[in-house]
This record gives C-alpha cells, structure tokens and sequence, in this order.
C-alpha cells in the first residue's frame, strides 16, 4: 500500500469513530432529552452534526457567535439557556431519525415521540425568542 492510501485509510478509521463534539452541550444533555427511546443507531457523528446546525442557529438568530467564547467567557449564570435551546433542537433530530423505539405499537410510538418533539421544540423557541432580543445579549456578554 502507498502513503497516501495509508493516511486515507487512518482518516476512514477516525471518521467512523469520531466521538461525540459540542461545544454548548454535552452527550448525556442530548440523550437526557432523547430518552431511552433514541434509536442505537442514531450515532455519535449524527449528534454531532445536529449540535452544530443548532449551534449555527442559535449564533445566527442571536447575531452573535457564541461559539467562539462559550466555555471561557460566557457566565454559567446565564449560559445555560444556549445549552438548553442547542440540546433541544439535537435531540428532535435524534428522535425524528426513528420514532418506534418510543412504545412497542407503532402508532403510540409515534404519539410518544411527537410529545416529546413537542416539548422540546417548545423550550427550543422559548429560549430563541430571548436571544432575538439585543438587549438580552448584550446582557449575557456583559456578565
């Protein structure tokens, strides 16, 4: 086997086990909110994607990148309802991947999982609403 074939194939293996990566929550937040329902396959990479759309969402509706300063500057005071609004949208991506594992009936499963979704999508426009508000950022920075 070349190099070059060597390298591909050792950034092939760490792709595949690349580990759950967040920066405004962590994996026990999301499978909290996901419960024991998630779908197995619904994987470490699927979770992190998701937290990073969400992640986007919450900096652009915000007008500000949040991202960059979260763990050292943002205040645990305040900081939390990013974690709460970045956790929610992740776990909706990760029970609408599969629904069924939330009852053993189908239909139930899917009332189940469409509460929960519900739920969560509440919280998640609950906090983007606040953060919508200029004033409000420039209060969380200001702490």
């Amino acid at each position: 086997m070349g190099r070059k074939t060597e390298r591909f194939k050792s950034l092939f293996y760490i792709l595949i086990i690349m580990a759950f990566t967040g920066i405004m929550c962590t994996e026990a937040q999301i499978d909290a909110k996901t419960g024991a329902g998630v779908d197995v396959n619904w994987t470490d990479t699927m979770k992190t994607q998701a937290v990073l759309q969400a992640e986007s969402i919450v900096n652009i509706i915000a007008g500000y990148n949040f991202s960059d300063d979260y763990a050292a500057t943002t205040d645990t005071d305040v900081k939390y309802i990013l974690t709460e609004i970045v956790a929610s949208l992740a776990a909706i991506e990760g029970i609408s991947y599969n629904f069924l594992g939330y009852a053993t009936d189908e239909g139930a499963a899917i009332i189940h999982a469409e509460d929960k979704i519900n739920v969560l999508r509440d919280a998640a426009l609950r906090g983007l609403s606040i953060l919508r508000q200029k004033f409000k950022i420039d209060y969380i920075n200001s702490i």
